[in-house]
């Protein structure tokens, strides 16, 4: 039972707001989102983000996630109860508690360690100054010396000396409790100093508490002193001897990252790994490890590696304890240091003979770039082996087949306590290998030790009537499960107590077994992992809505979609079974996004990519390990593999094996898109690592394609994209990004990779401003079904490439574009071939060149930054980029950082002085674009309120003599229109208009513009339709300027507005013959506009 009430804690998480926990970290807001630097990890940029909607924080550095309550576990190593007082006292509540009993109990406990807490300060710190008051030449600072620290090492771990001579005694008496003195081993019954003359190691719990001393004896013969080598605090209500584990204060964050703990005999040997790299190291102070001290190991560890004294007790004890831990199922290592070593010796060896280990940590780190040399050593020198060939060492050691027979059945002996059924048939397997005795006689011996344990434990327990199905099924083993849930699993079948009253009898209610292996979270749609095994052998591993198990009706439903599995408990059964489920889910998480995940991998639908590392296969049912936790990738699962609607996007993102070497693609790839080849690349590559850059810098490039069909712009897309997989169908953008539902949620499903959007239109204000908060991964926001005003984020962890057939308008969001202008469509036959060896390239999958590139991550991760900064320093000292918009330099550098970090590694087509031309070339055409955008938008904006509005009771823009539509054209007389457009500019934009040619040049550059006749452009008034006009006008495709269907609709209105007033008057006016207008001086205008040569400065 929990001490403290499950009601108060949700309340408290629901009340408490996590940024107030969390303010030691210093967090910041950047738009509506709050980070901070890594709680856990030393780091310059801020990767963990606190989402105050859910009241959670996920640390990407570290990987750790979680709520103010497992933040103050980790951060302060405190327990689950002390974390939550810790929080409510910050929320000004009292603790709730489950009983008055408990509450008051734990009230005394805490009163009395209130009491004796201050008396084992004062002794520490009057053995501190004992310590630092002796001659270097005292028997305790040579001890010291000894073990090779040095006086600020002394500082730094907190020793001192027991001078004896009532030192403690005074201490005690003048604190007023000379009783809590002698309690916790600081004095004896006589009232005298316990400790004299000996050199103190404090003894701190795992949340950094002192809670009691060890010391050591200091003369010069310790074999024959009289007195122990060492002495340890005895039991009390500080010190607990049976759980303590001397260095799990350091040692805490390191076990908790890694499931792994190295475990050592003596206080000095702690000292020695955690000072050489081994941090996750502790020690049970002394040779015997205890069940109660076990116990606490593996709530935080899988993983042991034992490195104990090299002499008969040492080998004892790690035998002893390999079999301890073999039983709970942790993957157990020795390391057998060579002979007459203890871990401290040998360190303080290899200090004197290899000058590596001479550094500190953070030397060595930056002089060599190894996590653990120390643990490098070990296993280049073969000290480390599996602790079940240890065993195998241990007990096949005779040289006769009788003798070698006895080691073997010792060894089933213990293989038959091991818990789980996949470790036990590996030890099996093993040990058939190594004793040379046939599979099925070691199965039969452990099947004997099984039975044998069975009738045993029988006899010990008559309470129990057994199945006679189960006959060979050991009752012990079940025994803990029956008595907290009055139910068992064996033979993939659940077997539920039947009856009351003794002897308990049991009745299977399924022909299935079955495991939660882990919930998972989600706001909207939380799920359950679910294992099922039948007793056909019938395996299911699939996930399915979290609240299915709490109905009868839905528990036969969910096993119904899976096959032959029948439940015929009833619902106190249910009860029974989620009790029990609930408790023993394990800890896992579900992978969401394919791609960089922040655990260290990048997750594929088919394998894991670790960098520097070997994959790891994904199983049939979407499960792989990696680190000893669980994953599951729905879309890898078996069964959605035939389904059309299930992760039909992920399940593209497979690993496929390229053809030819990557350096041969790049080459094609520039072969065939010349230049546009140079930014496709880079852009691909610095996709694979877009969460480095946007750690460091906040922002991430997004890519432009446009020109007319036929140019190539989907097809360099297409090869970019296979990088990832089978290429994502690009996402049209429409005219509504919220109603392009599918091209929105894209965004959510991938991690670090290349997504396409195609079809941009420019004037769409909503999808611009969306798409502008893509540069720096602010998400799309949407409503959600929960509540009216509630909304949710789709993240961008993917990059964006766009496609079109025009340029964007918007200035915001050009200037956080890379953009390809690609012109040319027409190519010779043999240009035509080489775009077929290349589609043939990459057809059949080159997403493998993305796992060799992967396995550069760490180069990244540690030079990027500088590269970075360097190349960006290099573009502004150059005039081509002065004055240029800040973020289209910075995302060139990105690009020009990737080259400069990684062409020592791939072979780039191009030569730098290539790649940088081309940039400034890209640089030049953006810095016009943004120029004569600015002046069309202002342009355009004018002619708008010109058609629109009046002056003097007349339009100042009049359709049939200033303009004319025809279907999606639009024609008018430049002259005509600059007078009164230039008039209204300064009103509109505060500023004069610019020169008629200089305009009139601008707006023959616009995207929309389709021709210029010189005459004969026939314009019909539409007041008197008699009245023609024929003159000279520009030609504009409306659908290609922003206002473009405002100025019609304007239009329009004047249209309508005449007709109404056509039918209610009488047309008095005789027609009149078409009039020529004078068009000379619009005709000399623009007549010198055409004469003005074509820009021949473009890249493309």
């Amino acid at each position: 039972m929990s001490l403290i009430k499950k009601e108060f804690y949700q309340n408290l998480l629901a009340d408490i707001n996590i940024l107030d926990v969390m303010k030691g970290e210093n967090p910041t807001q950047k738009g509506s989102q709050w980070f901070c630097k890594s709680p856990y990890n030393t780091e310059q940029t801020a990767s963990c983000h606190i989402n105050i909607k859910k009241n959670k924080f996920i640390d990407y550095s570290s990987g750790k996630s979680g709520n103010a309550i497992t933040y103050l576990m980790d951060k302060k190593n405190l327990t689950f109860v002390e974390a939550v007082q810790e929080l409510a006292k910050l929320a000004n509540k009292d603790v709730e508690y489950e009983s008055e009993e408990a509450a008051k109990a734990y009230a005394e406990k805490q009163v009395k360690k209130a009491e004796l807490q201050p008396l084992l300060d004062a002794a520490h710190a009057a053995y501190q100054k004992a310590l630092f008051s002796l001659p270097r030449n005292h028997a305790a600072w040579e001890e010291i010396f000894f073990r090779g620290y040095s006086e600020q090492d002394a500082k730094i771990k907190k020793l001192g000396f027991a001078p004896g001579n009532q030192t403690i005694y005074n201490i005690a008496k003048e604190l007023g409790n000379v009783d809590g003195a002698i309690e916790i081993s600081l004095l004896n019954e006589k009232n005298n100093d316990r400790d004299f003359n000996r050199l103190v190691y404090p003894l701190y719990n795992a949340t950094d508490k002192l809670v009691g001393f060890a010391t050591r004896n200091l003369d010069k013969d310790v074999k024959k002193s009289k007195f122990a080598k060492w002495i340890n605090s005895k039991s009390s209500t500080l010190f607990d001897p049976s759980k303590f584990l001397y260095g799990l204060n350091n040692a805490f964050s390191s076990i908790n990252k890694t499931n792994t703990v190295w475990i050592v005999e003596g206080y000095n040997d702690v000292e020695a790994f955690q000072d050489h790299e081994i941090p996750n190291t502790i020690s049970p102070c002394g040779t015997k490890l205890m069940d109660t001290q076990i116990k606490e190991i593996a709530k935080y560890a899988k993983k042991v590696y034992l490195c104990l004294d090299d002499d008969k007790a040492g080998k004892a004890a790690t035998i002893k304890d390999i079999e301890k831990f073999l039983q709970l199922n942790f993957s157990v290592f020795t390391c057998n240091l060579p002979e007459g070593h203890d871990p401290d010796s040998y360190v303080r060896e290899l200090k004197q003979k290899d000058f590596r280990f001479q550094f500190t940590d953070e030397e060595l780190k930056a002089s060599f770039n190894k996590n653990s040399l120390l643990i490098q050593h070990f296993e280049d020198n073969g000290f480390i082996k599996t602790g079940f060939d240890e065993l195998c060492d241990f007990y096949l050691k005779g040289k006769d087949s009788i003798t070698n027979q006895e080691g073997a059945k010792d060894i089933c002996y213990i293989i038959a306590k091991v818990k789980d059924l996949g470790f036990r048939e590996n030890y099996k397997s093993t040990l058939a290998t190594r004793s040379k005795i046939k599979a099925s006689i070691i199965n039969t011996w452990v099947k004997e030790f099984e039975q044998d344990a069975l009738e045993a434990a029988l006899a010990k327990n008559p309470d129990y009537n057994w199945p006679s199905a189960l006959k060979d099924e050991p009752i012990e083993k079940h025994l803990p499960m029956i008595r907290k849930y009055n139910f068992f699993q064996a033979k993939n079948q659940i077997w539920m107590q039947i009856n009351d009253e003794k002897p308990f009898r049991f009745k299977s209610v399924s022909n299935f077994s079955i495991e939660v292996i882990q919930h998972m979270h989600d706001e909207n749609f939380p799920k359950k992992l679910i294992r099922v095994k039948n007793i056909y052998n019938n395996e299911r591993i699939f996930d399915y809505r979290a609240d299915a198990l709490v109905a009868t009706q839905d528990v036969r439903k969910m096993l119904a979609n899976q096959g032959n599995f029948k439940w015929k408990g009833d619902a106190d059964n249910l009860e029974n079974l989620t009790d029990f489920l609930y408790d023993d889910m394990g800890d896992g998480e579900q992978i969401t996004e394919l791609g960089w995940h922040h655990d260290g991998f990048w997750c594929w639908n088919n394998i894991v990519t670790v960098p520097g590392k070997e994959s790891i296969k994904i199983d049939e049912n979407g499960v792989f390990q990696f680190n000893d936790k669980t994953y599951y990738v729905p879309s890898a699962n078996k069964i959605y593999r035939k389904s059309s609607s299930k992760y039909v996007s992920q399940k593209k993102v497979i690993v496929q094996n390229a053809q030819q070497p990557l350096g041969t693609y790049l080459e094609q790839l520039y072969k065939v898109h010349r230049e546009h080849a140079i930014t496709g690349t880079m852009f691909m590559i610095s996709t694979i690592f877009q969460d480095i850059v946007f750690k460091h810098y906040n922002f991430f490039p997004m890519v432009f394609l446009y020109g007319n069909a036929g140019t190539g712009k989907d097809e360099l897309s297409y090869c970019l994209r296979s990088f990832f997989g089978f290429p994502q169908t690009p996402n049209p953008v429409g005219s509504n990004l919220s109603t392009s539902k599918s091209a929105v949620r894209v965004l959510a499903e991938f991690k670090n990779m290349l997504i396409q959007f195609s079809e941009y239109t420019p004037g769409n204000e909503k999808n611009d401003e969306t798409f502008k908060e893509f540069w720096n991964k602010n998400g799309y926001k949407r409503g959600t079904i929960a509540q009216r005003y509630s909304t949710e984020e789709v993240p961008v962890d993917c990059s964006i490439l766009f496609t079109s057939n025009q340029f964007p308008t918007n200035l915001a969001l050009i200037t956080r574009l890379l953009t390809e202008q690609m012109m040319k469509n027409k190519f010779t036959i043999e240009e035509g071939k080489e775009f077929e060896k290349l589609m043939d390239m990459t057809k059949p999958g080159i997403s493998s060149y993305t796992v060799e590139i992967l396995h550069l991550r760490g180069i990244v991760e540690e030079s990027f930054k500088e590269k970075y900064q360097t190349f960006i320093q290099g573009l502004k000292q150059m005039t081509d980029f002065a004055d240029l918009e800040g973020r289209i330099i910075q995302n060139i550098a990105v690009m020009g950082a990737f080259y400069d970090l990684l062409r020592d590694y791939i072979h780039f087509p191009f030569t730098r002085a290539e790649m940088i031309s081309h940039f400034t070339q890209m640089a030049k055409h953006i810095r016009k674009k943004l120029q004569t955008s600015s002046l069309n938008a202002k342009f355009w904006d004018c002619f708008y309120s010109c058609v629109k509005n009046r002056m003097n009771g007349d339009y100042i823009l009049k359709v049939g003599k200033d303009l004319k539509i025809d279907g999606d054209q639009m024609y008018f007389n430049y002259k005509a229109v600059y007078d009164k457009v230039s008039d209204i500019w300064f009103r509109k934009h505060n500023e004069i208009a610019p020169k008629n040619l200089t305009l009139l040049q601008v707006l023959k550059e616009d995207e929309a513009f389709v021709t210029y006749k010189d005459n004969g452009v026939v314009f019909t008034d539409i007041e008197n339709p008699n009245e023609k006009l024929k003159t000279s006008a520009l030609i504009y495709n409306m659908n290609k300027i922003d206002v473009g269907r405002d100025i019609l609709n304007a239009a329009n209105w004047q249209i309508e507005e005449s007709k109404s007033k056509q039918n209610s008057l009488e047309n008095v006016f005789p027609p009149n013959p078409p009039k020529d207008v004078d068009n000379k001086e619009n005709q000399l205008a623009i007549s010198a506009v055409n004469n003005i040569p074509e820009d021949d400065d473009l890249p493309f």
